[in-house]
């Protein structure tokens, strides 16, 4: 046996040892997920082990971590990949958030006039783009907001009495008096 053939023999057994390696840490990568999802202290635990260690960093670990994550799909995804990857996300948020599709999604848009449902702005208000207002209790979708008008449902709550006593509140102050003399 040559010397060429005792490395390629070696490298042989060290790829073959590297498969069952691999292959049993997946193993055990799913049996660990498969446990973590049947109970949940333990899935609580994990998060909050992992949000620590994220808390931990310092401003450049995350600026470091930021900037390579941007790197790598700056050059590893094409830009047909990136747009997969967007409509997926979106199909999956919408579905996993609401309970519906991308189409229904649309659908109720384009019935709204595809502008915001309070103020009928035609502009989403922000780079984040239109926000899908739902009803915290049941999850029931309400409709399509620009992203002010969520902001402000958001802050007053969904409970429509609280609603009706916010604005309350907003309209006698905006109609009291200067409580500064201006005469000064």
């Amino acid at each position: 046996m040559t010397d060429d053939d005792r490395r390629l023999a070696k490298n042989a057994r060290a790829r073959e040892a590297y498969a069952r390696r691999t292959k049993d840490q997946q193993a055990a990568k799913i049996a660990s997920k498969r446990r973590r999802r049947s109970d949940p202290e333990k899935k609580a635990r994990d998060l909050a082990a992992q949000r620590a260690i994220r808390r931990a960093w310092s401003p450049e670990q995350r600026a470091h971590k930021n900037k390579m994550a941007r790197e790598w799909r700056a050059n590893k995804m094409t830009d047909d990949q990136r747009q997969r990857n967007r409509e997926y996300m979106r199909r999956y948020g919408l579905m996993r958030k609401f309970g519906i599709t991308p189409e229904q999604w649309d659908a109720m848009f384009d019935q709204q006039g595809r502008c915001c449902a309070l103020c009928s702005a035609s502009d989403p208000g922000s780079a984040i783009g239109w926000s899908t207002d739902h009803d915290h209790v049941t999850g029931a979708v309400r409709g399509v907001l620009c992203h002010p008008c969520n902001v402000r449902i958001g802050q007053m709550g969904d409970n429509a009495a609280d609603v009706v006593a916010h604005a309350n509140a907003i309209l006698e102050y905006l109609r009291r008096p200067c409580p500064i003399d201006r005469a000064l």
